[in-house]
C-alpha cells in the first residue's frame, strides 16, 4: 500500500513539473524582442575600414516586419534606420562595434524596452525578432 501511495505522489509531482515546463515555453513569457547574430560572412562585404550589417526584422512566427526603426549608435552618433517592406535594414559605417536601440515598432507589436543589443566589431547578418500581439 505504501508503494502505491509513493508512486501516486511521484506521478503527481511529475505532472506539476511538466506543467511548469510548459508554462516556461509559453510565448507570452518569452522576451518581447531578441537579436541573433548569424554565423558566416555578410551578403555584401564592407569596404576596408568599414563594417556592414544586414538585419532581418521579423515577428515570433518568422514573418517580416516593415516600419521598425532601429538606431545604430557609435560612441559619437546614432543613425536611425527603418525596415523596408521585406523587414530588412542595411547599415554601413566606420569599423567598430555599434549599440542597437529599437526606437519604434508598428502598432500591434511590442519589444523589450530594457534590452540592450550590440553588433560586435565585424560585419555580419543578424535577425531581430519582435513580438506581435
Amino acid at each position: 500500500m505504501k508503494m502505491k501511495r509513493l508512486i501516486s505522489l511521484l506521478l503527481l509531482a511529475a505532472l506539476f513539473c511538466t506543467g511548469a515546463a510548459a508554462q516556461q515555453a509559453d510565448p507570452a513569457l518569452q522576451p518581447a524582442s531578441r537579436l541573433e547574430i548569424l554565423p558566416g560572412e555578410p551578403a555584401a562585404p564592407a569596404e576596408s575600414g568599414k563594417v556592414s550589417f544586414l538585419m532581418q526584422v521579423q515577428d515570433q512566427n518568422g514573418e517580416p516586419v516593415p516600419e521598425v526603426c532601429v538606431s545604430f549608435c557609435s560612441d559619437t552618433a546614432c543613425l536611425p534606420l527603418w525596415s523596408d517592406e521585406a523587414g530588412r535594414i542595411a547599415f554601413s559605417g566606420e569599423a567598430g562595434s555599434y549599440h542597437l536601440l529599437i526606437v519604434e515598432v508598428p502598432d500591434g507589436y511590442r519589444y523589450d524596452e530594457e534590452a540592450e543589443y550590440a553588433t560586435g566589431d565585424s560585419s555580419c547578418e543578424m535577425v531581430l525578432t519582435i513580438t506581435k500581439g
